[in-house]
């Protein structure tokens, strides 16, 4: 859980948008072009994304089980720890 230890630490008490996608679902690619230039524009979140093939140990924590799939969470809370 490396991945979401650093982003933790980076946020530093922002919202966080974590974006769960796959390239077997056309429509999440969509989505992830979307949500990244949206990251310009709205300073105030921090979105990432996470491969759902790639990604296993994320993908397992927060149970993921079909994209997409959007998480919104601010690292004071209990799910992000």
């Amino acid at each position: 859980m490396q991945q979401l230890e650093v982003l933790k630490e980076r946020s530093n008490d922002k919202m966080v948008v974590l974006f769960f996608y796959g390239k077997r679902f056309p429509a999440s690619n969509q989505i992830k072009i979307r949500l990244a230039e949206l990251a310009i524009k709205m300073k105030h979140l921090i979105m990432t994304w996470s491969d759902l093939d790639i990604d296993k140990e994320v993908v397992q924590h927060f149970e993921i089980k079909t994209a997409p799939f959007i998480i919104l969470v601010h690292v004071s809370l209990p799910t992000f720890a």
